[in-house]
């Protein structure tokens, strides 16, 4: 397995495969798409930055030996989060890829990423969605702490969680 920076010749793939793990967010204001597109603008004119609402993102892409994207996790800053502060985004694995622990390893991965340039919380956004479950066991497990809740326009509840790096 390779972790490695989204890079345009993945950008499709990357977000085929974001918008089968969340199909509900394909048309979100902030969707995979939008945000990865964005990642790479930045990337390539870092001074954009300066001029938009965020203060970081990037993306990271899990390759398998064969180069197929199977994962993918991100961190962002946005303008009024406090500057030890990052968040975790679009972050998932493959459905036929789950059960191998690669989820963690990705997780873990950027948690070392996140603490590395120096912030001290690690948040995250996830969902009562039953098909998150799984996710909500890791999370609990790596230390992320619920800190907070709200009703979203769905039959699930979003859920807030926090990690202290």
């Amino acid at each position: 397995m390779n972790i490695i920076p989204l890079q345009k010749k993945y950008l499709e793939e990357t977000i085929k495969m974001v918008n089968e793990v969340f199909p509900a967010d394909v048309n979100a204001m902030y969707s995979p798409e939008k945000s990865f597109r964005l990642s790479l603008e930045y990337e390539e004119e870092p001074e954009l930055l300066n001029k938009s609402y965020m203060r970081r993102i990037g993306y990271w892409i899990m390759q398998d030996d064969t180069d197929e994207v199977i994962g993918v996790t991100g961190l962002y800053r946005r303008e009024n989060d406090p500057s030890d502060l990052v968040w975790l985004g679009w972050y998932c694995v493959r459905a036929d890829q789950r059960g191998k622990g690669l989820g963690r390893r990705l997780l873990e991965w950027t948690i070392n990423i996140a603490r590395e340039e120096g912030y001290k919380k690690l948040e995250l956004y996830t969902s009562t969605d039953p098909n998150e479950a799984r996710a909500q066991e890791l999370y609990e497990k790596l230390g992320f702490k619920i800190v907070g809740e709200e009703k979203s326009g769905g039959a699930y509840k979003t859920l807030y969680r926090e990690k202290i790096l």
